[in-house]
């Protein structure tokens, strides 16, 4: 026998003080954090919450979150940043602008939230980079343009410092959006048509 909110269940699964079908209360905002740009996306890893503007990495400490304070604002490209992911005091962000007319792989020592440092970078992107997934020693770039440039773009990160190309691309369907990795399966969606 189970007991939620008692020592002595009457039955297999006895629930003291409550419903099994709990209806969710409304939600209340704690605190906020006022940024210079609009967020194009956030990820938060332990005490920390990392947030992507058009050109910037802000880092806000979040160990109370009814008193949040930004910890550092830093410019890591010029702009159109779209996406993130942090892994052991990395984040690895991918922007639509570069040099000529070619996007960004940026990458990003976290290990001071105060002071990131931009320690590598790839400029030789090709497309609309929407998104990217980590894991282990490579990076997952999903790229979306013209007829040709639908593909995943996969780099060796084992060495922060000097990212580089793994395998030039994967095609997948037309105007992927979002990727998943699960084991070794990376699941990609897209919206033209919408699939997975």
């Amino acid at each position: 026998r189970v007991g939620i909110g008692t020592s002595t269940p009457r039955a297999n699964l006895h629930l003291t003080g409550g419903s099994f079908l709990q209806t969710p209360t409304v939600s209340t905002e704690v605190a906020a954090v006022s940024l210079s740009a609009d967020v194009v996306d956030t990820v938060v890893v332990g005490e920390y919450a990392y947030l992507l503007t058009g050109s910037s990495l802000n880092i806000i400490d979040i160990t109370d979150p009814s008193a949040m304070t930004e910890v550092s604002s830093t410019t890591i490209t010029t702009s159109g940043l779209t996406g993130l992911k942090v892994v052991n005091n990395y984040v690895y962000a991918v922007s639509n602008t570069g040099p000529g007319a070619f996007g960004h792989l940026i990458i990003v020592d976290v290990s001071n939230p105060a002071q990131p440092i931009v320690v590598g970078e790839d400029v030789a992107v090709f497309g609309f980079q929407k998104d990217i997934v980590v894991k282990g020693d490579y990076a997952y770039i999903v790229q979306s343009g013209a007829s040709g440039f639908d593909f995943i773009k996969i780099y060796d990160i084992s060495n922060p410092t000097s990212p580089h190309v793994a395998n030039l691309r994967i095609a997948v369907m037309d105007t992927p959006t979002r990727a998943e990795i699960q084991g070794d399966y990376l699941y990609v969606v897209g919206t033209g048509p919408a699939e997975l």
